[in-house]
């Protein structure tokens, strides 16, 4: 497992990293939010521990600059003195827990606990959607449009009156459709689409190739 600390106080790293250490956690530590920013495109999701009053750069500011790049992963703000309105902000910012330093190890063992299995749920639901999308692009615009009256409740007949074509072609875009999403019913196709983001009843029915 890895953790990413963002602190400006060295003090504050190695003691992160020598707790956690003997846990099996790699600890990797950055001294500044630029720093971590520099290269977070280049790393692997992990769990941040990020001081929120860093000087260059604060934590609400790291935050915000994650949200900006789409990344999500569990963040916990430290703060010193309990600054109730900077917490606030930062959970309302996406940060899964703000600890007050110096960081209780039952409170901070919890926290982590809960950020580690945000992260496995989050990589299952990212495993998901890719695939679903994967299969979802494998469609012709034709077969999409079939799908698309499909959903709507159209029958067969219906369908190929609307796109100009026979029950019979409708029915074998209709077979490779359900064959490329390796689904067996309309039902699973509408799972499959919510399970990629995808609103295949959005598409545009008239659409021909």
């Amino acid at each position: 497992m890895i953790l990413y600390v963002v602190d400006e106080d060295s003090g504050v790293r190695r003691q992160l990293h020598a707790r956690l250490g003997c846990c099996g956690i790699r600890v990797w530590p950055f001294a500044h939010a630029d720093d971590f920013l520099d290269q977070v495109d280049a790393l692997r999701a992990a769990p941040i521990v990020a001081d929120l009053s860093m000087e260059a750069s604060g934590g609400s500011a790291l935050l915000e600059s994650l949200a900006g790049r789409d990344i999500s992963w569990p963040a916990i703000m430290t703060t010193e003195g309990g600054d109730i309105a900077t917490a606030v902000t930062a959970m309302r910012m996406g940060a899964i827990e703000v600890l007050e330093k110096p960081m209780e190890a039952d409170a901070l063992q919890a926290a982590l606990d809960r950020a580690f299995a945000q992260l496995s749920t989050s990589a299952i639901t990212t495993a998901r959607t890719q695939a679903a999308r994967q299969r979802i692009a494998l469609l012709t615009a034709r077969e999409r449009s079939v799908v698309q009256l499909l959903i709507a409740g159209n029958t067969n007949k219906a369908i190929g009156e609307t796109l100009a074509i026979s029950p019979r072609t409708v029915e074998g875009h209709r077979a490779r459709a359900l064959r490329k999403l390796e689904v067996r019913s309309i039902a699973e196709m509408v799972y499959l689409a919510a399970d990629g983001g995808i609103d295949l009843r959005a598409i545009d029915p008239a659409v021909r190739d």
